[in-house]
């Protein structure tokens, strides 16, 4: 059980992590035009190390990628221990995972950057609708189905013995 329960969960960090890296390379890179990949990672970098990360070159940006999965990896957790007390995430993964994407973009932007080096900094409508639907399709949904994945196998599994 232990190990299966492992492997959802680096599967889901893996996929979430990845995704989001993607999706934030992709948008804020080419179709923005507001960041390169490694002022993206440094910037997440800069809330461990503040404003000098964004001088720390590579190494500050393989940081940015370090601390980038520790979050994917805590959100994935989170996830794989509260699946089973939400009986809608088994029956309606899709639409939980669109909820999850919403509750880890509030918990990252009213919580964890915050508190972080980087600090408060007023929400704008359209920067954070963009942030959210990132989120719920590169984040939420992914961990969701991976999670779904994982429980409805171990459902069919248990009945089975």
């Amino acid at each position: 059980m232990f190990k299966g329960a492992l492997t959802a969960i680096l599967m889901a960090t893996f996929a979430a992590g990845t995704l989001d890296a993607l999706a934030a390379i992709i948008f804020y890179g080419p179709i923005l035009g507001k960041a390169t990949v490694g002022q993206i990672f440094r910037g997440i970098a800069s809330g461990a190390f503040g404003k000098s990360a964004f001088q720390g070159g590579k190494i500050m940006a393989v940081d940015g990628v370090i601390f980038h999965y520790i979050n994917a990896f805590c959100f994935s957790v989170f996830y794989f221990f509260v699946y089973p007390i939400f009986k809608f995430s088994k029956n309606h993964p899709v639409l939980a995972g669109i909820i999850y994407g919403i509750f880890v973009w509030l918990i990252m932007n009213l919580v964890v950057i915050p508190l972080s080096k980087i600090g408060w900094s007023p929400i704008h409508f359209l920067p954070a609708v963009e942030a959210i639907l990132i989120l719920i399709f590169m984040v939420g949904i992914p961990v969701s189905l991976i999670m779904n994945s994982h429980y409805q196998s171990r459902t069919e599994h248990d009945e089975v013995d």
